[in-house]
């Protein structure tokens, strides 16, 4: 038995995590265990139930229309100035500008924003992000300094846009929605037999009880594969914020003819979006 996830196992565990956070996790997950570490069939029964969840949820669903969400801009011709063009692709140190300037910058950017962003019209199009701009640009006229810092007008953009709720957008390092952070920790891997989940300290194999407190175990353990290629289980969760994946994780096991807290350190494996 290994004591750690393998580099191999991140790939796995995406999978893995995609369905579970996606919403798919009793569909998936309801009875069905890896009884036997390293079993090929294991995995393949994995990959089974994960399809057909899959396609389940698919073929239940309500087909979008994407089309009212696609205006057709053939009569635009014109969407950006020669100046507005140049300005854009000069590139420029940051620095404080005029409120002019940032006048100007607003206008392009929300203009951009109409015949860039996929999204547009699902948010609301002109209606929503030209009440953002006038929005923007009444904050800038109410800062009192005739110099505007980048941070301020990003502050502001940031504040007026927070009606897009898209993982994929952002304003420099500002997510508009709200984040969750994933982490895993490969100091332990677990088996599963007979209904019980079991992981090995200091050389003996204990059960494992429950993990800060929660005794519904699959809400942090989770199938991943070791770097041996053998299908098992790994600590993964998803966190609201870091100073709460940061602060110590507690495994209670049951040890030789007593219980054991265990500090779980968790380690940062990469930001998803919570929607």
């Amino acid at each position: 038995m290994h004591n750690s996830i393998g580099k191999n196992s991140i790939i796995i565990v995406l999978l893995i995590i995609t369905v579970i956070f996606g919403g798919c996790t009793n569909a998936v997950y309801e009875g069905f265990h890896i009884e036997k570490q390293g079993d090929l069939q294991a995995f393949n029964n994995l990959k089974s139930e994960v399809n057909a969840s899959r396609k389940a949820i698919i073929e239940s669903s309500e087909p979008i229309d994407i089309y009212k969400y696609t205006p057709d801009f053939k009569d635009d011709l014109h969407m950006f100035s020669e100046d507005e063009i140049k300005n854009l692709v000069e590139p420029k140190e940051m620095k404080n500008i005029t409120k002019q300037e940032v006048k100007d910058d607003v206008e392009v950017a929300f203009n951009m924003l109409k015949y860039s962003y996929g999204a547009y019209e699902y948010f609301g199009g002109d209606e929503a992000f030209n009440k953002a701009k006038e929005d923007v640009l009444k904050k800038i006229d109410s800062m009192t300094d005739e110099i505007i810092a980048i941070e301020d007008l990003q502050s502001a953009i940031v504040k007026c846009l927070n009606f897009i709720k898209d993982g994929h957008f952002r304003i420099n390092n500002d997510y508009l929605c709200d984040m969750q952070y994933m982490y895993i920790c490969k100091d332990y891997i677990f088996t599963y037999e007979n209904g019980k989940y079991y992981t090995t300290y200091n050389g003996d194999k204990v059960q494992v009880l429950s993990i800060n407190n929660d005794k519904n175990l699959e809400n942090y353990i989770k199938p991943t594969i070791i770097e041996t290629g053998e299908i098992c289980y790994g600590l993964v969760s998803l966190f609201d914020s870091v100073e709460t994946a940061d602060s110590s994780s507690i495994m209670k096991v049951k040890y030789k003819i007593r219980t054991k807290e265990i500090d779980i350190n968790w380690q940062s494996n990469e930001k998803r979006n919570s929607l």
